[in-house]
């Protein structure tokens, strides 16, 4: 409701919630926070559930208007938060191992066509511990695995036009990227 007051025969009109014009920060708090749970797993959450976060306390503490918004971008970077925090605890390992084989996947399918090897960094996973996951791939253990991860990489990867670098002599290809150019 508005109040109006009345001086001298002017009638003036106030709001009263003057700092209603205000609520960017609640609005960007919960355009992050739903963006930031929407991206979670794809690393962006990391950013901007804090962004989030920081938009929806200042926006609540400062008393800026659209309380809802800004309270539910703190829930919802809240939620993102420790779905990423659960996720890292739990497949934390397993995610970077994916992530070294995504960032180095031509060396690994050139080093295993030319060995047959797997790599061993990835040999934990012939943890007789890890045997149950196996089937959920259609594969029996993590040979196998691996055998149909390097096959699906390299067939992609060669039907984008990518070839294949000759296999490494022993340094691993982080070590390879950090020699001084001659």
């Amino acid at each position: 409701m508005s109040e109006i007051n009345v001086d001298n025969n002017n009638y003036t009109q106030q709001d009263e919630t003057p700092n209603s014009f205000k609520k960017g920060f609640a609005i960007t708090s919960f355009v992050l926070g739903l963006l930031g749970l929407l991206c979670c797993f794809c690393g962006l959450g990391w950013i901007l559930a804090p962004l989030s976060l920081i938009f929806g306390i200042i926006s609540l503490a400062t008393k800026r208007g659209a309380k809802g918004l800004a309270i539910a971008g703190v829930v919802l970077s809240a939620i993102t938060l420790l779905l990423l925090i659960c996720f890292r605890v739990f497949f934390g390992e397993v995610s970077d191992d994916f992530m070294k084989f995504a960032l180095d996947g031509p060396q690994y399918v050139a080093d295993y066509e030319a060995t047959g090897d797997i790599p061993e960094e990835f040999q934990k996973y012939q943890d007789p511990k890890y045997d149950k996951y196996w089937p959920s791939f259609n594969v029996h253990n993590f040979d196998e695995f691996y055998a149909q991860l390097v096959k699906q990489y390299k067939d992609s990867y060669t039907s984008q036009g990518g070839t294949l670098p000759p296999p490494s002599t022993g340094s691993s290809s982080a070590e390879l990227i950090l020699l001084p150019a001659v």
